[in-house]
């Protein structure tokens, strides 16, 4: 299972954090469902590739718990653009990872 990281103002938050603090947690809005300590490859659009660890995931009410990890300013902001990208799917749930291992690379361009 994979996640990819497309929007300009999360790619920064990975990039500007990960050196600062290993593992990096990043909060996402995903409409995939996701399990609770499952490990995934991570794919950060023009940098890099890594491996992560779900964490947890939460209803997206919640989110305004998680926004400090998202990248965005604001939970409105960050709600709105998830659901832009996800063409305002049902069942938006928010995603919890730790990037533990993150590799610039060329294949990582998308």
């Amino acid at each position: 299972m994979y996640m990819k990281f497309t929007h300009p103002k999360v790619i920064e938050y990975i990039i500007n954090n990960y050196y600062k603090a290993t593992p990096l947690r990043v909060a996402t809005i995903r409409s995939h469902y996701y399990t609770k300590g499952k490990r995934i490859k991570v794919y950060v659009c023009g940098y890099g590739i890594g491996d992560a660890i779900v964490v947890k995931t939460d209803k997206l009410r919640n989110a305004v718990l998680y926004v400090l990890y998202s990248g965005f300013d604001n939970v409105d902001e960050w709600i709105n653009e998830a659901s832009r990208l996800h063409k305002y799917k049902r069942n938006l749930q928010v995603v919890v990872i730790d990037i533990i291992d993150f590799r610039v690379s060329r294949r990582a361009i998308c």
